[in-house]
């Protein structure tokens, strides 16, 4: 595969390892990687604050990003990274276990 051979593409998955620049840093950019929930692999992703600072993104958040590719050959590995162009947020909610212990509050009894 040659090296910089661009194309667009889209990635639903999980967001993290967010890195964002700190303040007063000349980068503008936000780094964060997805795992893509259909095929289970990763894309690194960079967000550029220019377009997309006002997007809250934490951590375990599911994401739908679009935006050119660019995947890179090192030995035996393909790496991708891309620079994301479209942004959307999923919210998440896992539920609550029903096997979870709860909580031991005033009023409430181990008898019940």
């Amino acid at each position: 595969m040659p090296n910089n051979v661009h194309e667009f593409g889209t990635v639903l998955g999980e967001a993290f390892s967010i890195k964002r620049p700190n303040e007063g840093q000349a980068d503008d950019k936000t780094y964060f990687t997805v795992k893509s929930w259909v095929s289970g692999k990763f894309v690194s992703c960079t967000l550029w604050d220019s377009s997309h600072g006002h997007i809250q993104l934490e951590n375990g958040m599911g994401v739908v990003v679009h935006g050119k590719v660019q995947k890179k050959q090192s030995g035996d590995k393909v790496y991708t990274n891309m620079s994301v162009s479209s942004i959307g947020l999923i919210p998440m909610d896992k539920g609550v276990r029903s096997d979870a212990p709860k909580s031991s509050g005033e009023g409430s009894s181990d008898d019940e």
